[in-house]
C-alpha cells in the first residue's frame, strides 16, 4: 500500500503534463464545425499544425470576378506560402488582361513544369498563352473553336485541345513546342462532342464522348438519349479505347475520372461513383457539385449542398471513407494543389463572412487556413491555380 501511495503523485504530474501540451497553440485538432461558417474561424484561430510542404516556391494565381464587369475578370498572383502564412499575403501582384475583350472565365492551365500557361478563351474565341517570367498575356491562336475547358498537358511542351468542327465532329489538337517553335497537329477524329474528364498519373487521357441518338429515329426523345462513350486515350500514339460500351446509354452527364482510372464519377440529381473495372457503383448522394480528385489519385473533394448549406466533405480513394471538413453558408468551388497536399475552397466573398474567399484544407490533418487576400475590389474568386 506504502509503494502505490508514493507513486500517486507522480502520476497525476504526468496527467497534468499531458493535459497542459494539449492546451498548447497548434496542438489542437480541428473540429468539424457544428454551424455553417461559425467553425472555421476558431479552426484557424487555435493555430493550425503545419504538416504538409507548401509550394512555397511559385505563385497562387487567382482570377477575380464582379458582377458588373460581364466577361472581363482580372488576374492577381501572391506567394504560393500565403496559404500557411499570413505575413506573405500583402506582396500582390496584378496581371494585366486584353481590356478590349476581357478574359473569359476559365482555368489557367500550366504544365507541368510550370515554365508556360494556357488559358481557353470560348467567348472570342482566341487561346491565351501566359509568361511568368514578364507576367504578361498573349494570343497564341486566334478563330480556334474550343468547347468549353478542354485543356490538358501531355508533357512539359505539348497540350492537347478538342476542336470541334461541328455538332457531330470534333479533333484533338496537339500544341506543342519545338526548337522554339509553335505547332498545331490534329491527332484524332472522334464523332459527336467529346469533353475530357480526367487525366491518369501515367498521362492517359478520359473522354466522355457525347453522341446524339435517338432510338427507332424519334428525334423527340433528343433530351433524354443522348449516348456517352467513356474512353481512355493514350497520349503517345493516341490510340482511343472504350471504357464503356456502345451497348450502355449513360442518361445522367459524367463529372470525372479518378487520376488511377478507377472510378467514374456521374449523375445529375442523384450522384455515383462507378468502377471502370469492376463495374461495382456506390451511391454518393443528392444535389452533389464539384467532384473534384486530387492529382495524386488519394482524394476525392465534394460539395454536398444540404438545406441552403454546404457540406464540404473529402473521400479517401483508399479507405473509400467519406469525412466532413466544414459547413459553408456559401457554395465554394474546389481545387487541388499540384502536390495534393492542399484543397482550397474559393468562393463568393460576402462581408459578414468570418472567413475570407478563400479556405485552405491539409487532407491529412484537416488543418484550416484563411489567409486574407486583398480582392482589389472584387467580389470572387473564379480561379485558383499554382504557378511559377
Amino acid at each position: 500500500m506504502t509503494e502505490i501511495k508514493s507513486q500517486r503523485p507522480l502520476v497525476f504530474r504526468v496527467l497534468l503534463f499531458i493535459l497542459f501540451l494539449l492546451t498548447l497553440p497548434g496542438c489542437r485538432s480541428v473540429s468539424f464545425p457544428a454551424t455553417a461558417d461559425s467553425g472555421v474561424k476558431d479552426a484557424i484561430s487555435q493555430g493550425a499544425k503545419i504538416t504538409a510542404p507548401v509550394e512555397d516556391d511559385g505563385y497562387l494565381y487567382l482570377r477575380l470576378g464582379n458582377t458588373g464587369e460581364g466577361y472581363e475578370h482580372t488576374f492577381i498572383r501572391v506567394p504560393a506560402a500565403c496559404v500557411v502564412d499570413q505575413t506573405v499575403c500583402e506582396d500582390i501582384e496584378a496581371i494585366p488582361t486584353y481590356p478590349e475583350s476581357g478574359i473569359w472565365d476559365h482555368h489557367l492551365h500550366w504544365s507541368p513544369d510550370q515554365t508556360r500557361a494556357l488559358l481557353l478563351d470560348t467567348n472570342t474565341p482566341r487561346i491565351h498563352s501566359f509568361d511568368p517570367q514578364t507576367a504578361h498575356f498573349s494570343v497564341l491562336l486566334e478563330d480556334i473553336y474550343v468547347t468549353g475547358d478542354n485543356l490538358i498537358w501531355l508533357s512539359a511542351d505539348e497540350a492537347l485541345t478538342i476542336h470541334q468542327s461541328d455538332e457531330n465532329s470534333a479533333s484533338f489538337l496537339s500544341l506543342s513546342w519545338a526548337n522554339g517553335e509553335f505547332r498545331v497537329t490534329e491527332r484524332t477524329t472522334l464523332e459527336g462532342a467529346p469533353r475530357f474528364i480526367g487525366q491518369g498519373t501515367d498521362g492517359e487521357v478520359f473522354i466522355a464522348q457525347n453522341i446524339n441518338g435517338y432510338p427507332g429515329g424519334d428525334t423527340s426523345l433528343k433530351l433524354q438519349a443522348v449516348e456517352t462513350h467513356i474512353l481512355q486515350m493514350a497520349p503517345d500514339t493516341g490510340e482511343v479505347t472504350e471504357l464503356w460500351g456502345e451497348e450502355d446509354w449513360l442518361s445522367m452527364r459524367p463529372h470525372m475520372v479518378t487520376s488511377d482510372g478507377h472510378w467514374l464519377g456521374y449523375g445529375d440529381w442523384e450522384v455515383y461513383l462507378w468502377n471502370l473495372q469492376t463495374g461495382e457503383q456506390i451511391f454518393v448522394g443528392e444535389s452533389v457539385h464539384w467532384l473534384t480528385p486530387s492529382p495524386d489519385g488519394r482524394w476525392l473533394g465534394a460539395v454536398f449542398e444540404e438545406e441552403d448549406l454546404y457540406n464540404i466533405r473529402l473521400l479517401n480513394l483508399e479507405t473509400m471513407e467519406w469525412k466532413p471538413l466544414l459547413l459553408l453558408r456559401s457554395s465554394p468551388n474546389l481545387y487541388w494543389s499540384p502536390n495534393s497536399c492542399y484543397l482550397v475552397l474559393a468562393r463568393y466573398y460576402e462581408p459578414d463572412l468570418v472567413s475570407g474567399p478563400i479556405i485552405a484544407i491539409d487532407p491529412e490533418t484537416g488543418d484550416v487556413f484563411s489567409p486574407a487576400i486583398d480582392l482589389q475590389g472584387h467580389q470572387w474568386v473564379d480561379d485558383v491555380s499554382w504557378g511559377r
